[in-house]
Formats: C-alpha cells, sequence, structure tokens
C-alpha cells in the first residue's frame, strides 16, 4: 500500500498537464488558438533563420583579392 500515492503521483505527473491544457485549448476562442499559433510559427521561422545565418556566415566571408605581379616595362 505504500507504492500507491508514488503510482498515483506519477500517474498525476504525467496525464494532468496534458489534460489542463486540452480542456484549456477546447476553453479558449478560435481567434486567440489562431494567435497562438501564428506566434508559434513565428518563432520558428525566425529560429530557423537565425540557423541559417549562422551555417552560411562562413560561405559568405570576404575573401581577400589576390595580388597581381607588377608588370616589368
Amino acid at each position: 500500500m505504500a507504492w500507491l500515492p508514488i503510482i498515483a503521483g506519477i500517474i498525476g505527473f504525467i496525464a494532468l498537464p496534458p489534460l489542463v491544457g486540452t480542456v484549456i485549448w477546447w476553453l479558449i476562442p478560435e481567434d486567440v488558438k489562431n494567435l497562438i499559433s501564428s506566434l508559434i510559427n513565428v518563432g520558428m521561422m525566425l529560429l530557423v533563420m537565425f540557423i541559417l545565418m549562422q551555417v552560411m556566415k562562413p560561405l559568405t566571408a570576404p575573401s581577400k583579392p589576390k595580388k597581381l605581379p607588377e608588370a616589368k616595362a
């Protein structure tokens, strides 16, 4: 019987957040859902753009032009 509170706590810890989130998501208006989804999409796009900029930075670094030897007259 000593394990019963531990098992109930684990089940509550795992099951309650999705259930509460589902109820809250079900109760909020459609406009707020669209706003939340749009903010998440914008955040993901900014994250991808930042990662791509960091990856492309070495490829776009300015290279030093080669010096041509001087012409002898």
